[in-house]
């Protein structure tokens, strides 16, 4: 970006010079919008994820094409259920944490469960309850999202791994 012909000089930690930058947008912002106007809330959500450090990789693709399957090899460990029919029907946000847990936030956005888990088998059945379109069809549950916090290697350095839903379901809300 230019300003007056000048270049925006970068130091040397830029995730801290753009947060600057962006912390002067959204107080600019506020002169006319209201910090609660979903354009300030993105700039701030932008501006924490960046700082955060955190990168978010979500996989997707067809319905049936091996996403979950994918995510489970880089995590090691069996741990989001996968199968025949197409499965995934929530997004699921795996991220690091030394302590296995599931976390399911509904569209209501009052109410979140948690669950300490163990092992593969105890994280897929409960995510298999929230996440599968088997066990929680055209999302009766109202799931918002799920968070699966997990101590796999591939996370500990702020990696978020996303499953998603499939492209081209045979069921139209999970395209959507």
């Amino acid at each position: 970006h230019e300003s007056e012909g000048q270049a925006l000089e970068v130091g040397e930690n830029p995730s801290k010079d753009i947060a600057a930058l962006l912390d002067r947008a959204i107080a600019a912002l506020w002169q006319v919008w209201p910090s609660t106007s979903p354009v300030v809330q993105r700039l701030q959500g932008l501006r924490d994820r960046l700082l955060s450090g955190r990168l978010q990789l979500a996989v997707l693709g067809q319905f049936k094409r091996g996403k979950s399957t994918l995510l489970n090899a880089l995590l090691g460990a069996p741990l989001l259920p996968a199968g025949v029919i197409p499965l995934t029907a929530i997004p699921t946000f795996i991220a690091w944490d030394g302590r296995p847990r599931i976390r399911v936030t509904y569209h209501s956005g009052n109410r979140l469960e948690e669950f300490d888990v163990q092992g593969p088998d105890e994280i897929r059945g409960i995510l298999f309850n929230f996440v599968a379109e088997e066990a929680n069809p055209k999302n009766r549950l109202e799931v918002a999202r799920v968070d699966l916090f997990y101590p796999a290697p591939i996370l500990e350095n702020g990696v978020v791994l996303i499953d998603t839903p499939g492209i081209g379901s045979t069921h139209r809300h999970n395209t959507d």
